[in-house]
């Protein structure tokens, strides 16, 4: 019989524009350009409303919206390729990330 345990790794589910920036090696003001975009596609209904929540002056910015966004900003912003762009899956980018919960099993030692 083996032991099964479960396995869970944490991150930054929001981040602030200069954590952003410095996890992402960019500018804070590409920063910025971006949360712009992601603001757009709240509006058409492909992130939640909740993807950056507004509060005492400093945004916060889900990851895995800005992830998603970052890789499909240019066809995201062209009607025609809109359309072959797969749908937001923040389910799939915490895998990838490793940000997720699992089962572990420890199978014993047969003598």
């Amino acid at each position: 019989m083996g032991l099964i345990y479960m396995e869970q790794i944490r991150g930054y589910p929001y981040m602030t524009i200069g954590k952003l920036a410095d996890e992402f090696h960019c500018s804070v003001r590409t920063v910025g350009r971006r949360i712009l975009g992601i603001q757009e596609e709240i509006k058409k209904g492909r992130y939640s409303p909740y993807s950056i929540l507004e509060g005492d002056g400093h945004p916060l910015i889900n990851t895995y919206v800005f992830m998603d966004y970052q890789k499909y900003q240019k066809p995201l912003k062209d009607r025609n390729a809109r359309k072959y762009v797969p749908e937001f899956n923040p389910q799939e980018l915490a895998k990838i990330c490793g940000y997720c919960q699992r089962e572990v099993m420890i199978e014993e030692d047969k003598p």
